[in-house]
């Protein structure tokens, strides 16, 4: 029963086929046609540049990772080069060959430029921070315009029709 019904619609068109090729402007397909492959071809170009982007994105956030360990890595290391002086240092303060800064007495004045050094470090990692994101956004970004216009070249050279385009004509 199935193979009967695909004989009928296929005689059906064949039929009616060469009826509506008489009535079909060429010229009408062919615009068509053109508009039709302009719209592919801009997706496939922003599919391409999407797909950079990505990959630009995915490499800046691997370099982030990598960054925040060497900086834990180099604390780690200064903190254990520092112990050997903090212990030095305590037997001195031990053995009153150093005075005690950090006591009752002195407490005031200590925790004031405690306080004085930890905004200014703070101030120069906000600025460090804030001067790295500017510098990758702008390379980012430089990235992105040269991959945009590379793959504006390598599809308009695949492509006469797009070099016309812009030109106003339509034959390539």
């Amino acid at each position: 029963m199935r193979l009967g019904s695909t004989n009928c619609f296929s005689t059906l068109f064949k039929q009616v086929n060469p009826v509506l090729n008489k009535y079909e402007d060429p010229n009408e397909a062919l615009d068509y046609s053109y508009t039709r492959e302009v719209e592919t071809l801009t997706r496939l170009r922003m599919n391409i540049v999407e797909l950079r982007m990505k990959e630009n994105m995915t490499g800046i956030s691997e370099g982030m990772v990598d960054a925040g360990m060497a900086t834990n890595r180099e604390a780690e290391d200064k903190t254990e080069k520092m112990k050997p002086k903090a212990q030095a240092l305590e037997e001195l303060i031990d053995s009153c060959l150093l005075p005690d800064y950090t006591s009752r007495t002195n407490n005031v004045d200590t925790q004031e430029e405690l306080q004085r050094m930890t905004v200014k470090s703070s101030v120069k990692e906000k600025l460090v921070k804030s001067i790295s994101l500017n510098v990758k956004k702008r390379e980012t970004n430089q990235r992105s315009t040269k991959i945009k216009h590379k793959s504006r070249r390598w599809m308009n050279k695949r492509n006469p029709w797009l070099q016309n385009e812009e030109e106003g004509t339509v034959e390539p």
